[in-house]
């Protein structure tokens, strides 16, 4: 559900007039959020957040789609749903672009290490390109 709805805050910012001339984007097609912390205090991802905090979803949904993109800033001590959409996200964008592993430009790697999860990227990255493959 989480993946599903990770980027509904699109939704909300694209009512706000002059949000998309005023983010700038990373070269994936994403907003970056520092320019949405300039344009408007806070970023699509809290946004959508709040929305499903309001619809009464469970709050793992709602901290995964509010905190994906940032994941880290939570003190995690072992991987969960908000781990799961962040790995997610980054690796489909990775593998969308990329012709190389450059998991830094998508992933917090703190993060990622800190909960032991480097040695599985490859693996994940390999069933990432099957299933873009196959859904193609």
């Amino acid at each position: 559900m989480s993946g599903v709805l990770h980027d509904i805050g699109i939704l909300l910012g694209i009512q706000i007039p002059g949000f998309f001339q005023s983010i700038r984007f990373h070269k994936n097609g994403h907003a970056l959020i520092e320019s949405q912390y300039q344009f408007m205090g806070t970023s699509q991802a809290e946004m959508g957040g709040y929305l499903l905090g309001i619809w009464g979803l469970p709050s793992s949904i709602v901290e995964a789609v509010t905190f994906h993109p940032m994941a880290g800033i939570e003190v995690a001590t072992k991987p969960g749903v908000v781990t799961a959409l962040h790995v997610a996200n980054g690796l489909v964008n990775m593998c969308q672009i990329e012709d190389s592993t450059k998991y830094a430009s998508y992933l917090n790697m703190t993060y990622i290490q800190k909960l032991g999860l480097v040695d599985h990227l490859d693996e994940w990255t390999t069933l990432t390109h099957e299933l873009l493959r196959t859904t193609n």
